[in-house]
């Protein structure tokens, strides 16, 4: 599997590393294997998935159809929705593959507030993180706004800005039009206004 993903790498010219989850993944497919991998956002689930077609290729163990492994990816998963998937996609509990990587990030905790309608007071910790932060004021586009609304180009200008290390972008205010899997790793705070019933998803 190793000397396919060098072929790959030097017949499309790009240096792919993967993680030990993704070789494995791919080894267990490129053994005809079905596989279910539940992977946290971020992790590279796409790569995953983009890969393994080319190295299959590459391998060309892959006589017919019926041959092609199945690969399910998901970030999400809880046990009924795992039995949906398998009863979906034919899989066979004691033939498929199960990789889990479940993120352990420490630095990450809930708080919980009951809200009221006195939005000025239960923000007023913000406004004094955002002191503290040197963030005063909009001068100089500190705040923008992203919502379904959004003219592209602006969605577009926010979504660069936002992800540069070098972004003058301070606080984002936005709906979920702003999108899942967002990996920006000097993200401070992240407020969610009103708990929607997927919001553990989100989460």
């Amino acid at each position: 599997m190793e000397k396919a993903l060098e072929v790959v790498n030097e017949k499309y010219n790009v240096k792919i590393t993967l993680k030990c989850e993704q070789i494995e993944i791919l080894r267990h497919a490129i053994n005809k294997k079905d596989v279910f991998a539940l992977l946290p956002t971020g992790f590279g689930k796409s790569m995953t998935f983009i890969l393994l077609p080319l190295i299959l290729d590459e391998v060309n163990n892959v006589k017919s159809l019926f041959e092609v492994p199945c690969l399910a990816l998901t970030a999400t998963a809880t046990k009924e929705i795992q039995k949906d998937v398998y009863d979906l996609l034919g899989f066979q509990s004691d033939k498929t593959e199960v990789i889990a990587a479940l993120p352990n990030r420490p630095n990450i905790f809930l708080n919980l507030v009951q809200s009221t309608s006195k939005y000025e007071v239960e923000l007023a910790w913000l406004l004094e993180h955002m002191r503290t932060r040197n963030m005063p004021s909009t001068k100089n586009r500190k705040i923008e706004m992203f919502h379904a609304k959004t003219d592209t180009k602006t969605k577009n200008r926010i979504m660069q800005d936002f992800i540069s290390p070098s972004s003058i972008i301070k606080v984002l205010i936005s709906t979920v039009a702003f999108g899942l899997g967002i990996d920006i790793r000097d993200v401070d705070v992240v407020v969610h206004w009103g708990l929607p019933e997927s919001h553990m998803m989100k989460v």
